[in-house]
Formats: C-alpha cells, structure tokens, sequence
C-alpha cells in the first residue's frame, strides 16, 4: 500500500519538474528572441545616424584622418618636417606627396601606368563626400596657411601662424635669398619644414581642414591651404543646404577630429586659436 500511495505523488513531481523545465526553456527562447530584437533595433539606429549629412560628415572625419595619418608617416621619413602646402618650383603639393603613404601597396616602378593606378586609387580620399561643387578630382581639404613672408622663419612654437607653407620664388628668395632658390629648383626637398616637433599643443593645433572651392583640385598649386574659417566654403550657385550642417571638420596635429562652427575654431581672421601654432591663443 505504501508503495502504491507513493507512485502519484512521482508522477506528480515528475509533471512538476517537466513543466518547470519547459517554463525555462522558454524563457530562455524568449530572451534569445528579445536579445535579437534589441540588436537589431540597436544597428537600426547607427544606420541611421550614419545616413544623411550626418554620414557624410563621419566619412569625411575618416578621411582626414587617414590624411593625417600619412602627414605622419611622411614626417617620419622626413626629419620630423610636414610637406609644404605648395613647393612651386616642382610642382609638388601636399597631397601629391602623400599619395604614397596612402597606397604604399601600389608605389613600384616610376612608369606612367603606376603613377596612374596610384592616382586613381587614393583620389576619393580627398573628396569630401558633402562637396557638391562639380569639378574634376575634387580636392576638398587644405592644410592651415603658415605665412612665412609676414612671420619669418625659422617658424617656432610661438610664432602666430600655421602649418602649410607656399613656397614660390617671392617667398624663396625673401625669406631664404637667391641660393635658395636656385637650389629648390634642381631639389624642392631642400627646403625647410615645420617640424612636428615644433608644435607645443598638438590637440589644439589645426593640420587638415575643407575648403570647398571648385578651384581647388587634385595637383593643384592654388588653394592648398586655407587662411581662416571665412574662406571655407563656396556655396554652389541655387544651393540653400548649409555644408555639414553650418560647422566643419577640423584635423588637429594629434589625429583627432573636432566639427565645429568658424567662430570655434579661436578666430575668423586665421591669427589666433587652432589656426596657429602658438600656444595658449
């Protein structure tokens, strides 16, 4: 008798510990379920903050940081010196000289079809993808403008100017004298740079910004540079979308990327702020 007063009792425990079991795999489905869900809604959401100008604005960050990142590379091999914005006797620009940091797989041989492919390869890089102005290779970006002719050289830490020097016979021979012109004709590379190394505050010091202009191309001597946020943008002709949303994006010499308004950045005029390689101004 005791034993047959025990058997539904098991089957009772047994039906107990089945059901508990089902309930767990089934919260445990449902929980899988809304974990799917959540992620899903989560990488809704990037797409869609990365659509739009807010996109482009992050796909132009990434441009100029890896811009920045080949300024880098390029100073290492060169001293600790930054490309000049323009070298006019040359023809040399900065951005035809980070071509190959850019696309180092593709630097062989000096023929005409390697420079090509090279070319061709890294231009999209230079496009700002909020740039509307119709041109051919597009270049949207400048490095700040060191004024060598009013500020002298050599360039120091204290002095109120940025990083991007032009290089032409007027400032050639003014600032450096004959010989030095007539070296920079047979070896542009003789010149002078500004040296990282000279840059006190590397995370307030503007390297790369856009200057959307439709003169400013690719192999450009014009526009390598920009002097102040005013001379930014050139508004298409019937176009009422502010670029990026009224800021811009600005490279500092430490890799990071700031969007900001023009009267962030520490001055319209170009003379002070992130503009300059001056501290504290």
């Amino acid at each position: 008798m005791m034993l047959n007063m025990k058997r539904p009792n098991d089957r009772v425990g047994n039906q107990r510990r089945h059901f508990v079991h089902s309930m767990a795999c089934a919260f445990t489905r449902t929980d899988l379920i809304c974990v799917l869900a959540l992620v899903a809604m989560l990488l809704g959401l990037a797409g869609f903050r990365l659509t739009g100008e807010r996109g482009r604005i992050a796909r132009c960050a990434g441009n100029l940081q890896k811009l920045g990142t080949a300024m880098h590379q390029f100073a290492s091999e060169h001293e600790d010196g930054l490309p000049a914005a323009t070298i006019v006797p040359g023809g040399l620009e900065w951005d035809v000289r980070l071509k190959p940091y850019l696309r180092p797989d593709l630097v062989v041989a000096n023929s005409a079809y390697a420079k090509r492919e090279l070319g061709e390869a890294v231009a999209p890089i230079y496009a700002c993808p909020s740039d509307r102005i119709a041109r051919a290779k597009p270049r949207s970006y400048a490095m700040s403008h060191c004024d060598v002719v009013n500020v002298g050289w050599p360039v120091n830490a204290d002095s109120a100017t940025g990083l991007g020097i032009w290089w032409g016979q007027d400032s050639i021979k003014g600032v450096l004298g004959d010989a030095a012109w007539t070296k920079a004709k047979q070896d542009p590379d003789s010149l002078p740079k500004v040296k990282l190394s000279m840059i006190s505050e590397p995370a307030n010091t503007l390297l790369l910004t856009e200057l959307i202009r439709h003169d400013n191309t690719l192999g450009n001597i014009y526009w390598t540079f920009a002097k102040n946020a005013g001379e930014q943008y050139e508004k298409p002709k019937a176009d009422a979308t502010p670029f990026h949303n009224g800021r811009f994006n600005y490279l500092m010499v430490d890799g990071h990327v700031e969007w900001l308004t023009g009267l962030q950045t520490g001055g319209i005029g170009g003379t002070s702020g992130i503009w300059t390689i001056r501290k504290g101004d």
